[in-house]
């Protein structure tokens, strides 16, 4: 008995055993992915919610200017007329990173990702441009605006230079929004009214 006592003692005195080891090792790294897996999710969910704030800040702030005649459109309807150096008035703060205009998907690069220009037509219209957009978070932007700024004047949504048949206020389907959003990352276009 007590050799059989002795054996245990010193066995549990050795420490644990590699395999032992490896065993907690994995179990940790699985823990470890999945944690790391569920916070990419909710980070991109999270930038997805952002950048619709965003975008109803944009729309408030260019028709409180409009309105109020310290803007005016410029008569045509494109980018060279885009009012990226009015980003204190026109942009909301978490956007503009020196002296750069941003979107939520893009806050690392060292260029203006977003846009605002106006369009003298009737309605007077405005656009709203984000750049470099990644696959994935097109679909969800194209899904979910669709519906989500259907009260704010939204007229249209443009991925890629190519309109997105969609209804303010209505989803785009998933099929629709896979096959119009570029796997390399896009542009994408909300077109709102201002006036009119």
């Amino acid at each position: 008995m007590r050799a059989k006592l002795g054996g245990a003692f010193q066995r549990s005195r050795r420490g644990v055993s590699l395999i032992e080891t490896s065993i907690v090792m994995c179990i940790f790294v699985g823990i470890t992915a999945a944690v790391w897996g569920g916070m990419k999710h909710v980070w991109d969910k999270e930038k997805t919610n952002l950048a619709k704030e965003d975008i109803q800040l944009i729309v408030d702030n260019v028709r409180s200017l409009y309105s109020g005649r310290q803007l005016t459109s410029t008569g045509v309807c494109s980018a060279k007329a885009s009012l990226k150096t009015m980003g204190a008035d026109v942009f909301p703060k978490d956007m503009v990173f020196g002296g750069y205009v941003k979107n939520p998907w893009n806050l690392d690069k060292a260029a203006t990702t977003s846009i605002v220009y106006m369009c003298e037509t009737n309605p007077v219209k405005m656009v709203i441009r984000f750049t470099n957009v990644p696959y994935k978070a097109c679909i969800a932007m194209l899904m979910s605006t669709s519906i989500d700024l259907a009260g704010t004047g939204l007229l249209q949504i443009n991925v890629n230079s190519d309109s997105v048949p969609a209804t303010a206020g209505s989803v785009v389907p998933l099929p629709t929004a896979q096959a119009k959003c570029s796997p390399s990352g896009g542009t994408m276009d909300w077109y709102f009214r201002v006036s009119g």
